[in-house]
């Protein structure tokens, strides 16, 4: 059996609103994204995006003084996201 191949292309973009913009356009599979954005966090722009693309995936990173559960995720729409909380504190260099 042959491995799959595929083709990987990276976007970035500067805010939430700009994430979502480019989701529209390029209809993703997988999106990572830090949840501090400018103009839209990245849980409400994947909860967004989710609307339109409901079977993209993401990956959203944090380092916020806030608690993300299960139920914040499953009540924003985004179920499918894995929160992946970042163990590097802001103290450090």
């Amino acid at each position: 059996m042959r491995p799959a191949i595929f083709t990987v292309e990276i976007h970035e973009a500067n805010n939430g609103e700009e994430l979502v913009k480019k989701a529209q356009e390029l209809n993703p599979v997988l999106i990572v994204t830090d949840n501090q954005m400018p103009k839209m966090t990245g849980l409400a722009a994947v909860s967004r995006i989710k609307s339109f693309l409901p079977n993209v995936k993401a990956v959203l990173f944090t380092n916020d003084n806030v608690q993300f559960d299960g139920i914040v995720v499953n009540k924003s729409g985004t179920n499918a996201i894995d929160l992946l909380i970042q163990a590097v504190q802001s103290s450090l260099p």
